[in-house]
């Protein structure tokens, strides 16, 4: 009879993964509408009501027609088209899927690297929940998926040595390279493993094996998925475009996610010593050290601390890092349906504690500067305004030619992101790039520094103030200074 009790339970290890999945979607539907997710949105209904992707751009006053490499036009198809489905609840059901395939996936590689129901179910909430902190309607959503995906095929690939798996990755790179520019972790991890299937490999107490069974269909499927990498909008220029993107000095100093991160932040210090403290017990124990699992969590490691937009692929490897480290307590566990039938309940409470409001207007930020988007339409302010670079994105969505907005590497053509974050940085007196690109108005956040020159100097007035934001209008006086 208990027998019987015990097989109709959901496993404990199941019920953690289902509270790793809420708790990943909460970073979702917890955080407003926003930022970058606002162009996307409107780059997918473009890209739906003109029937192809665009090559140049259309939405900003300073870069019209100029060429844009629109790397991440399915997923803004894909957002588009969820929300005339079903609202703003069809693109929470879009994010979702994501969010359970990353949580899904990140738990079968530790089942596979050999952990326990119960362990890999505690491995997936400590690490893979985290991601919670990092979704936002955007691209990368999609990136983390089809990540923890990459490298289950890949383990299934090196345990079994059936080329089937590494054809399968061939397809979803296709479909990641139209999505988000990091599809080019599928051809460098997939070289990788082939490299390191060339022969057996010792350094020391390192050492791999390779794949069992024969080679010869390997190396084509490798081919394959760079081939699928190109087939976008940009071709094998999609290839450089990352590379060229994180060179870029300004971008390097002033955009938030490709910084290294600030380990004198708590959080970033507790990611940093999870890492080490996943490495520990590997290496404190006495057999060969796995140099594959080596090389996956060094090189994360290593794109982690030069940026932080890593994170999440670090999160999605880190449980089939640690699977194979049982900690006594866990292998102790037994499943009791008072435990798992409460902590079953949790996901539900909490899914209808935050669960969102169903208008995309409810959802948007209570600091956006709406108001004054309403102000700039009735008044007709829409040319040649600057403005903040995260208005840039409400001024997209609301149908408002920007200055500048969430899509960075567009404007490093002509200068134009130089000229803004110089301007903005108060590099050089502001007259002198307003002047360059002849503004009419200024559309800026309120509590400035630029805000505050403006007010002080007489070529420029007030004409509106909100809670967040302000706009000036030339007053047609001459400035003393810059020119």
């Amino acid at each position: 009879m208990a027998a019987r009790q015990r097989s109709r339970l959901v496993p404990l290890g199941w019920v953690l993964v289902a509270i790793a999945f809420v708790l990943t979607l909460h970073g979702t539907v917890n955080h407003d509408f926003a930022g970058d997710a606002l162009w996307h949105f409107k780059n997918g209904e473009w890209i739906f009501r003109h029937g192809h992707v665009p090559l140049h751009d259309h939405f900003s006053w300073t870069m019209r027609g100029y060429h844009w490499q629109d790397s991440e036009w399915l997923f803004d198809l894909l957002l588009y088209l969820s929300y005339r489905a079903g609202g703003f609840y069809g693109m929470v059901l879009l994010v979702a899927f994501w969010a359970a395939l990353s949580v899904a996936a990140g738990y079968r590689l530790a089942r596979e690297a050999g952990a326990g129901r119960i362990w890999a179910g505690v491995l997936t909430l400590v690490f893979v929940s985290q991601l919670g902190l990092l979704i936002r309607f955007r691209p990368q959503d999609i990136s983390y998926g089809l990540f923890a995906v990459l490298l289950l095929l890949l383990q299934r690939y090196h345990a079994t040595g059936r080329p089937r798996y590494l054809w399968w990755i061939a397809p979803l790179t296709l479909f990641w390279a139209n999505a988000h520019a990091s599809f080019i972790l599928a051809p460098l991890f997939v070289g990788l493993e082939l490299v390191l299937n060339l022969r057996p490999w010792r350094l020391g107490r390192m050492a791999v094996r390779p794949a069992p069974g024969p080679k010869r269909w390997a190396w084509p499927a490798f081919l394959a998925t760079a081939a699928a990498g190109a087939a976008n909008p940009s071709g094998l220029g999609a290839y450089a475009y990352p590379f060229v993107l994180s060179a870029d000095r300004y971008v390097r100093n002033n955009i938030q996610e490709w910084q290294a991160p600030n380990f004198h932040n708590p959080f970033f210090m507790g990611e940093l010593l999870l890492v080490l403290l996943s490495l520990a017990p590997v290496l404190w124990r006495r057999d060969d050290l796995d140099l594959r699992a080596l090389f996956y969590l060094g090189g994360l490691t290593l794109a982690f601390v030069q940026g932080l937009r890593f994170l999440p692929y670090l999160l999605i490897y880190l449980p089939a890092f640690v699977a194979g480290f049982r900690l006594p307590v866990f292998s102790r566990l037994r499943e009791s349906p008072w435990l798992n039938g409460v902590l079953l309940v949790l996901p539900v409470l909490l899914l209808a504690h935050f669960w969102p409001p169903p208008s995309l207007a409810a959802n948007m930020k209570p600091a956006a500067p709406l108001a004054a988007i309403r102000y700039i339409r009735q008044h007709h302010l829409d040319r040649r305004m600057f403005n903040g670079y995260r208005y840039g994105n409400y001024l997209i969505f609301s149908g408002l030619p920007s200055f500048v907005d969430g899509r960075a590497d567009l404007y490093m053509q002509k200068n134009v992101l130089k000229d803004y974050l110089r301007l903005t940085s108060l590099q050089v007196f502001p007259d002198r790039i307003l002047n360059k690109y002849s503004i009419r108005y200024v559309f800026f956040p309120r509590h400035t520094p630029l805000v505050h020159v403006l007010r002080h100097d007489p070529v420029w007035r007030v004409i509106y103030r909100g809670k967040e934001a302000v706009i000036f209008a030339r007053s047609g006086r001459q400035s003393g200074r810059g020119g």
